[in-house]
């Protein structure tokens, strides 16, 4: 009974921390508790449940990449960033050496938990647009930087231009953020849409118009029938065909004024040799960029702290791989493509490189290689891929 509790107590230690890495608003306040949170569950549960633990000594390298590239993303920062590191590197290093029945469970209590918090916003988020009133109140994010109107099952961004709708993020700051999160869990779960969970991350998906989002799901699900499949040339013929229907439609649709064509493909024109909505940074940064790469300091970066002092000279929305090597350099570069991809050696299948070629794309766009919600169904997925479909996965 004892260990039952403490592993439930171990897996929502977990959801927290996941929401906490991608800024869910009600932890905005709460990062200290939360990572202490996780820490507490983790010992109890380890120390309750050896039986759910393996000792494999393999897991220990990808351990020693893990801690050395969380202690050097924060490495000019003050000595609670590098305790924070070591306890995030422990709680995320115990997913490591868990058996598979026990990643299996937290898989399906991750995928299950968030897609029941998306279901229940999504309907808080068509009241809304329906006009139904709903309680909310007025919030900021980042010492003003980001303003929102709160209706505590979602956010309502008053930064962001509005064109046709407005666009879902849910509980995190950005459609983004969002998308990064069910585009992970969805291949995590194999792109089983005949389960529930799945089909809720999907919507959400659809719901949020990220343009990333939608360029990821479609790119991977697409590897997915083309690799996986017996089928190769059926499935490539079927889906361009409704691939390209679905372009033509919304189009042409209402003559183009529709939500689809506006926040999705008209924002993947070329416009002065770039990608119409690919904002992740300002002309100001990208003409740093060009220096910085030409100095010496690309290699180990100026540091995350040494960054922050000047970013609010390049404006809003300055995100994405440049903004990772100006902090990191090269060397943290390799230490994030050692890091997952000694993962996945460790568990190689054709759908874990899908998934490894997804998280590159994904790091290009929004590099979060190191939060909770992006590393932790990376773990726990790679193992479960090499074995057959299994029912019990979902069972309550």
């Amino acid at each position: 009974m004892f260990q039952s509790l403490t592993f439930k107590l171990y897996k929502f230690s977990l959801l927290l921390l996941c929401f906490m890495s991608m800024y869910a608003w009600f932890l905005w306040k709460l990062n200290i508790l939360v990572i202490a949170l996780a820490f507490i569950a983790t010992i109890i549960f380890i120390l309750q449940n050896k039986d759910k633990v393996t000792n494999s000594a393999v897991m220990l390298i990808p351990l020693f990449l893990l801690l050395i590239f969380e202690l050097y993303t924060v490495r000019d920062n003050e000595a609670q960033a590098y305790f924070s590191a070591i306890i995030r590197t422990f709680v995320i290093g115990s997913v490591l050496f868990l058996n598979l029945d026990s990643k299996k469970q937290l898989l399906n209590f991750l995928t299950k938990s968030i897609a029941i918090l998306l279901a229940i916003s999504m309907l808080a988020w068509i009241a809304f647009l329906l006009g139904m009133p709903l309680p909310h109140h007025y919030i900021e994010y980042q010492q003003g930087k980001y303003s929102y109107e709160n209706y505590y099952l979602f956010l309502y961004n008053l930064n962001m231009q509005e064109i046709f709708l407005p666009r879902y993020s849910a509980i995190f700051p950005e459609p983004g953020n969002l998308a990064l999160i069910t585009t992970v869990f969805i291949i995590a779960n194999k792109f089983n849409f005949r389960k529930w969970p799945v089909m809720i991350l999907f919507l959400a998906t659809l719901f949020s118009f990220s343009l990333a989002g939608y360029v990821l799901v479609t790119l991977s699900l697409f590897l997915y029938l083309i690799i996986i499949s017996k089928h190769s040339i059926r499935n490539f013929i079927i889906f361009s065909t409704v691939i390209v229907a679905f372009v033509v439609f919304f189009i042409n649709f209402q003559d183009g004024q529709n939500p689809v064509n506006l926040l999705i493909f008209e924002r993947l024109k070329f416009e002065d040799g770039n990608i119409a909505g690919y904002n992740r940074t300002t002309f100001i940064f990208d003409e740093f960029y060009k220096r910085f790469t030409h100095s010496l300091d690309v290699i180990l970066g100026m540091g995350p702290k040494a960054f922050a002092s000047i970013y609010g000279a390049f404006g809003k929305g300055t995100a994405g791989l440049k903004v990772f090597i100006v902090m990191h350099g090269i060397l943290g570069l390799l230490f994030l493509l050692a890091l997952y991809s000694t993962l996945f050696f460790k568990y190689p299948s054709k759908l874990g490189l899908i998934m490894l070629v997804t998280y590159m794309l994904c790091f290009y766009q929004n590099t979060y290689p190191l939060a909770e919600i992006v590393i932790i169904p990376y773990i726990l997925s790679l193992p479960l891929f090499l074995l057959p479909e299994d029912k019990k996965v979902w069972k309550k």
